[in-house]
């Protein structure tokens, strides 16, 4: 849902991060957002970002939800944790 937004407005930004809690069944807490050539580089990006990739390693983070979508060219992966 998050992925399909941020196609059709072109806005980047984290938002009202709560709307998300209830799909991941729990408190939301956390998003990652990564946009590039493929699949490879967006997760490359992901992991040797100290910010990212703490959302990824956080044991609090017992949800998660992916969503991965591609328009104008490039390919978008949106990350949300929570507990």
């Amino acid at each position: 849902e998050k992925c399909e937004e941020i196609a059709r407005t072109n806005d980047y930004s984290h938002g009202d991060l709560n709307k998300y809690s209830q799909k991941l069944g729990g408190v939301y807490l956390s998003e990652n957002l990564s946009i590039g050539a493929d699949l490879n580089d967006i997760m490359k990006a992901l992991v040797t970002s100290p910010s990212h990739l703490g959302a990824i390693q956080d044991p609090k983070h017992v949800r998660v939800g992916f969503g991965i979508c591609s328009f104008r060219g490039v390919t978008l992966v949106v990350q949300h944790f929570g507990v």
